[in-house]
Parts: C-alpha cells; sequence; structure tokens
C-alpha cells in the first residue's frame, strides 16, 4: 500500500508537462503473481486504484500488463521450486519488466 500512496504523490506532486502529444502521464505496468495472469487479483486492485485516484487528479494513466507465464508453486505441491520452474519463471518476469521498461523511455 505504500508503493501505491508513494506512486500516486510522485503523480500529483510532480505531472510531466514535457511529454509529448498522446503520451499518458504515468504508466502502470502490472507484474502478476505466481500461478496468476494478466494483472493478477491482487495487482488489478492496485491498478485500478491508481487509475481512480489519478482520474480524479485529470491525470492520464496507462496500464498494461506484463505478458509472462507466472509458474505457480502451490498448483505443483511445491515441485516447481525444486526443478526449477519456478525460479525460472521469475527470471523471466524479470527479463519481461526490464524489456519493456527500455521500450517506455
Amino acid at each position: 500500500m505504500i508503493s501505491v500512496v508513494a506512486a500516486l504523490v510522485a503523480l500529483l506532486l510532480f505531472p510531466q508537462p514535457l511529454l509529448a502529444d498522446g503520451c499518458p502521464d504515468a504508466l502502470v505496468i502490472g507484474i502478476a503473481g505466481s500461478g496468476q495472469s494478466g494483472f493478477g487479483e491482487q495487482v488489478a486492485a492496485v491498478v485500478e486504484e491508481i487509475e481512480v485516484e489519478a482520474s480524479a487528479a485529470g491525470l492520464v494513466v496507462e496500464s498494461e500488463p506484463l505478458d509472462y507465464l507466472a509458474v505457480s508453486v502451490s498448483d505443483s505441491f511445491g515441485f516447481a521450486l525444486f526443478n526449477g520452474e519456478y525460479e525460472e519463471s521469475v527470471t523471466a518476469g524479470a527479463t519481461s519488466l526490464l524489456e519493456r521498461l527500455d521500450r517506455a523511455v
């Protein structure tokens, strides 16, 4: 919750007046948790809160889920931790995020 508040404060206090026409004021990239897809349940709630608060402040927020396979630990009875699938999934998610951030700047 603290990160949500910090993001909103940054949006409100430091608007980006130099943005090119058509660009949003902020980009929210949501990363699903283990075994989830899209934004995932928890991240979707945070994204929605950010969008509502930003909209109320007159800001345009673009949001997108990070597309990667978030391997479920619980669905595999924990075997994903031992056979490397979970670690590979985390690495793939981190790599995908870094690649997306490179395209955002």
